[in-house]
């Protein structure tokens, strides 16, 4: 399979899951594990089903996918093997590349995590080498640094001033009550 068919299928994928009919309990997130189906039937929730090409240039190179958001009129890529954030607008084409890698004060070490700033639409990255989050805007320019104030494995961000730090605790076997999922939010 080429990386352009990998593509179109996660983001076929994508659009199915925030194409839906209906949404209730609109202010709060309701999981119960004890609900979780083996099945899920996208028929119950999606009424249609679209697909975008993405447009690469030459000299960008997206590898596997580690994650793909949707929000506005964009699509936000984290590709592998050190590729960044590319960042695509409706129609497929190549909006912004996210690569600033390195040791700068403007550049990160390693994606650990990204987010969406849903206020503006602009990339936070968590790089855990640093213990920072960097900001920058929807078209790639760097905004700003922040350390992080907590370990943690993923990341959300409602704005700029609120992040929700995401970390796992594990007790081990011999006490499993004890596993959780720490979320702190700043």
């Amino acid at each position: 399979c080429t990386v352009r068919f990998k593509v179109s299928v996660v983001i076929l994928l994508s659009i199915i899951q925030f194409s839906c009919q209906s949404v209730e309990n609109k202010d709060k997130i309701i999981i119960d594990l004890d609900e979780i189906e083996e099945r899920l039937e996208y028929s119950s929730f999606v009424d249609s089903v679209s697909y975008v090409t993405l447009q690469m240039k030459d000299d960008a190179y997206i590898g596997g996918l580690e994650r793909l958001y949707k929000w506005g009129n964009f699509y936000y890529v984290w590709g592998t093997h050190r590729s960044g954030i590319f960042i695509f607008d409706a129609s497929g084409k190549l909006y912004a590349h996210i690569n600033s890698f390195g040791e700068g004060p403007e550049s990160f070490r390693m994606i650990s995590s990204f987010t969406i700033v849903k206020s503006s639409g602009d990339v936070c990255i968590m790089d855990y080498a640093s213990q920072k989050m960097k900001y920058f805007t929807k078209e790639g320019d760097f905004r700003k640094s922040v350390p992080c104030p907590y370990w943690s494995v993923d990341i959300a961000a409602f704005n700029p001033d609120n992040v929700i730090f995401i970390s796992p605790f594990y007790a081990g076997e011999e006490n499993p009550l004890r596993n959780e999922l720490r979320i702190k939010i700043t």
